[in-house]
């Protein structure tokens, strides 16, 4: 309990994963003096944040995977700017800019 106690203060909460690894909770530990008169122990606090966590892996996954558009967009376009323009491009874009 010390190590644990060490690694994460009472005020804080953590996450932990069921052995299974399909629950995930949200930890808190809190020293029995703090809400009671006694002196020894602590109090173990869950709560089911498996949804949220769900969520949050959603949400990464949808980060990383626009990132990965994005950059990919960003090479195309610097290969693009970097392609020297032949005649029939500046004709076009001659063309695209006439007002």
């Amino acid at each position: 309990m010390a190590e644990i106690l060490e690694k994460h203060p009472d005020n804080e909460g953590f996450e932990v994963t069921s052995r299974t690894g399909d629950l995930v909770f949200r930890l808190h530990i809190v020293p029995l003096c703090k809400v009671s008169l006694a002196t020894q122990g602590y109090m173990l606090i869950l709560n089911d944040i498996t949804l949220l966590a769900d969520y949050r892996r959603e949400l990464e996954r949808r980060v990383n995977e626009r990132t990965a558009e994005l950059t990919l967009s960003q090479d195309l376009l610097r290969k693009e700017k970097a392609r020297p323009m032949n005649e029939c491009d500046l004709a076009q874009c001659d063309e695209e800019h006439r007002i």
